[in-house]
């Protein structure tokens, strides 16, 4: 997402702006590291960006430095307080961008400081809901810029499907597909409940899963491979082109996850794709998905997203539907958060507006 938004940046700005993408997160990633490496290896990494960080911004001068930031959840947000506090003391342009729900749906004192800090400040939000809890969760942001933008505008523009890639393949079976890290949490074991519901029944459905798998769950396809043969396939961790051909290869992704997802690019890529995305009502998903009824509740998941797939069988003529559907929304998402993304870093960038949030 850093990379991303800096070749936004590349692409919209006119003045020579010193940029610097941050994100404490990154540190580390790996959690099977021994605790004492881990928390040493993410101290070196908080600590040399830190020292770039002032450096740099204290050359370039006040106001002539944006500093985006892809804010970390948990004890990792102290990090970003100490970069936030700094640039804004600096007289840096800050941009905040939210990804994640833990401190949406319980308070954090870090992030309740960091909404009480004063400068060029703005928030990015994935959808309306995380604006809205936010606000009402830290009234101090009321005081602070901020903007909705969702991560439509992420993929690049070859990725959109054509009405022809994906045409409906009902009448020779259904396909349905996840492609997630496959975990319990992620919802793994509710699909195969919902894949063997359908089978039961009689129709002819296929599943299809990709991604990273736990022990548990690798155990469970070898399983179902056995049982069902041909009809499931796992394709193991996929990247670039090879997500696109998994994509048109599915006819409806299923995503039970249990999670708080944000916003995940799973829901962006199935859209892009045209392939209808059935999705638990967490985080920003059931207001992205609200035209279309693919957002079910969660305690209702699989009764509902089995009888919305069971209806696609009835009624083979209404896939092609869903599927248009799909590809319009991501069009409408896109150019959407697009606008909204080009003009936030217009304001920013363009010679004599520096302080945005006056």
């Amino acid at each position: 997402m850093h990379e991303l938004f800096q070749s936004r940046i590349k692409r919209t700005k006119r003045i020579d702006t010193s940029v610097h993408v941050l994100g404490s997160y990154y540190a580390a990633k790996r959690r099977t590291m021994k605790r004492m490496f881990y928390l040493f290896s993410r101290l070196l990494v908080f600590c040399r960006g830190y020292v770039v960080l002032v450096t740099s911004i204290l050359r370039e001068g006040r106001g002539r430095s944006l500093v985006y930031i892809g804010l970390s959840a948990g004890a990792a947000l102290r990090f970003d307080l100490l970069y936030v506090k700094t640039s804004c003391l600096l007289g840096a342009v800050v941009v905040l961008h939210h990804h994640s729900f833990k401190y949406v749906e319980t308070a954090d004192r870090y992030m309740n400081l960091m909404t009480s800090l004063h400068g060029n400040l703005t928030h990015l939000f994935l959808c309306s809901k995380m604006a809205q809890v936010m606000n009402e969760l830290y009234p101090n942001l009321k005081e602070q810029s901020w903007r909705v933008v969702g991560n439509s505008w992420i993929l690049p523009t070859s990725w959109s499907s054509s009405p022809e890639e994906n045409q409906s393949k009902v009448t020779g079976g259904l396909t349905i597909g996840l492609l997630s890290n496959l975990s319990r949490e992620k919802g793994f074991f509710r699909l195969i409940d919902i894949f063997e519901d359908l089978v039961r029944v009689g129709f002819n459905v296929r599943l299809k899963v990709a991604g990273t798998a736990e022990h548990e769950v690798a155990s469970a396809i070898e399983d179902l491979i056995e049982s069902h043969g041909s009809r499931v396939t796992f394709t193991g961790a996929i990247v670039g082109e090879q997500k696109r051909t998994w994509y048109r290869g599915i006819d409806v992704f299923v995503f039970p996850s249990t999670l708080t997802e944000a916003y995940p690019l799973v829901m962006v890529e199935s859209l892009a794709s045209g392939v209808p995305f059935f999705a638990c009502a967490r985080g920003c998903m059931p207001e992205v998905l609200m035209p279309t009824g693919w957002s079910f509740r969660n305690e209702e998941f699989e009764s509902q997203a089995t009888q919305k797939l069971s209806q696609l069988f009835v009624h083979p003529e209404e896939l092609e539907k869903e599927q248009i559907k799909a590809r319009e929304l991501y069009i409408q998402l896109r150019r959407r958060d697009s606008e909204v993304l080009d003009k936030l870093l217009d304001s920013i960038l363009s010679p004599g507006v520096r302080d945005f949030n006056k």
